[in-house]
């Protein structure tokens, strides 16, 4: 048994290297991160995408100018010169859904867009994306976000006595737990029981059946994206008194990187001064 500290860590949106980055972010459901080589980023993603695992590419973002004469207004009929922004899964089926048979995978998309693609600092158009280690009740609250994109470790696919994972489950120290040896104890006793039963279910079940007796404390990590303006909401509501320790912990995190990189937010966007 493993006991760690939860943490946020930032994974700025890419200027290069988009489907490597995008396949770090979708290997996390599978904890198959050492699986990466050189080359293996459109394998994996086509994989997903003929999979119909698609969400995982609402993570990369791109703005671009649309005029009418372009190539791209062959897919999006607009009026004059615009901004438009969006996630490669927007841009992947709205390619698809145009009624004509377009034979086009994920790289391409990504070597299309990435070309032309435009910085942009404010709320619509800026997108961040967090990578968070936490334990499953709070990814429970994170989920609730429904705007959000999030990619997360799977308990039906990740097997923890396997030796990547040391042969061991890993659970969070939760925060706000009342100090004295009593708490600690009785909570590191329902951890270890709970990984013996765990260990000793999946000696003829498969991992989702063993998965069914771990705890809220059981470690998990994902990949968080929203654009700025979902950030604020998530801020305003997870930064309350009123939150639930864990979460606040990783909002103050998220809130202290926000208002570096975008001070000129930093009045309007954050209320929990």
């Amino acid at each position: 048994m493993k006991i760690v500290s939860q943490t946020v860590t930032h994974i700025p949106q890419p200027t290069e290297n988009h489907a490597e980055w995008l396949e770090k972010i979708g290997r996390v459901c599978y904890k198959s991160e050492d699986k990466i080589t050189a080359g293996s980023a459109e394998k994996f993603l086509n994989m997903l995408v003929s999979n119909g695992h698609t969400s995982v590419l609402e993570h990369l973002y791109f703005t671009v100018m649309y005029g009418y004469g372009s190539l791209h207004s062959v897919y999006f009929r607009h009026d004059g010169d615009k901004v438009i922004s969006g996630n490669v899964r927007t841009i992947y089926e709205a390619y698809k859904s145009n009624g004509r048979k377009i034979d086009i995978d994920i790289p391409t998309i990504i070597q299309l867009y990435s070309g032309s693609h435009i910085q942009m600092s404010d709320m619509i158009h800026s997108a961040e994306t967090f990578h968070i280690v936490t334990d499953r009740a709070t990814s429970h609250e994170l989920v609730r976000h429904r705007t959000a994109s999030i990619s997360m470790e799977s308990q039906r696919y990740c097997v923890y006595s396997k030796d990547k994972f040391g042969g061991e489950v890993t659970f969070i120290q939760p925060i706000g737990m009342i100090e004295g040896e009593f708490s600690q104890s009785e909570w590191k006793k329902i951890c270890e029981n709970t990984e013996r039963s765990y260990f000793a279910l999946l000696r003829g079940n498969k991992p989702e059946i063993a998965r069914s007796v771990l705890p809220n404390s059981t470690k998990t990590e994902l990949y968080m994206t929203c654009r700025l303006k979902d950030w604020k909401h998530f801020l305003d509501l997870r930064l309350s008194p009123k939150a639930a320790p864990q979460i606040r912990n990783i909002a103050e995190k998220i809130q202290i990187v926000l208002k570096e990189k975008y001070p000129e937010f930093s009045d309007n966007v954050y209320r929990n001064e």
